[in-house]
């Protein structure tokens, strides 16, 4: 089965654990190709529509306990 590379984005390394989790008990073969955790809810908010953007081409899951208004579709 081919690896889904995927780019992830958290808040902190608690969302990092429960995220890879989820991954590992997936049924798909995802790999993540990075994973960024850098300052909480602020920074995820500030990169949201790059994070958009950089779907486009190819898997991004974003986690976070805030919610993140006004998301481009």
């Amino acid at each position: 089965m081919e690896c889904i590379s995927i780019l992830v984005a958290v808040e902190d390394a608690l969302s990092e654990a429960v995220i890879r989790k989820i991954i590992q008990c997936s049924d798909k073969n995802y790999l993540i190709s990075r994973c960024l955790c850098r300052g909480g809810f602020g920074y995820l908010k500030k990169m949201i529509n790059g994070f958009n953007n950089a779907a486009k081409t190819a898997p991004v899951l974003v986690l976070t306990d805030v919610g993140i208004c006004n998301i481009k579709k």
